[in-house]
């Protein structure tokens, strides 16, 4: 899916970082967030799965509640539940919305700062 993108200049070494993948874990986590993995998300998580990416900020055409232009991202949560910063971790997605009454509508993957406590979705 990534074609010829390099993967290993991608990531910064970081506490996201979880057990590597399989398709057991993959499974386990999807019955337990009740959402499917994008495919997309699953095969980046197989050649390390979670971490910060060394390219954190992305540009975009509107405003973000962090900034006017770009998000930044500050880690990637691993598949799994062993690492707080895993999906089904301490501080996964289940966390943002039990805490912080985030939306039960997909599935919060990432950390990015905002003076709302932001989070990714997949949904």
């Amino acid at each position: 899916m990534f074609g010829d993108f390099d993967v290993t200049d991608f990531w910064e070494p970081s506490p996201y970082v979880g057990s590597a993948l399989d398709d057991a874990t993959v499974l386990a986590v999807e019955r337990q967030l009740r959402y499917p993995l994008p495919g997309s998300y699953v095969e980046m998580m197989s050649f390390q799965n979670g971490g910060i990416p060394r390219k954190n900020r992305h540009r975009t055409k509107q405003r973000t509640t962090w900034s006017h232009d770009h998000i930044a991202i500050t880690g990637l949560y691993s598949i799994g539940k062993e690492s707080p910063c895993s999906l089904c971790g301490e501080y996964g997605s289940q966390f943002w919305m039990d805490e912080w009454d985030y939306p039960s509508i997909g599935i919060y993957f990432a950390d990015c700062p905002s003076a709302g406590h932001d989070m990714l979705r997949l949904d």
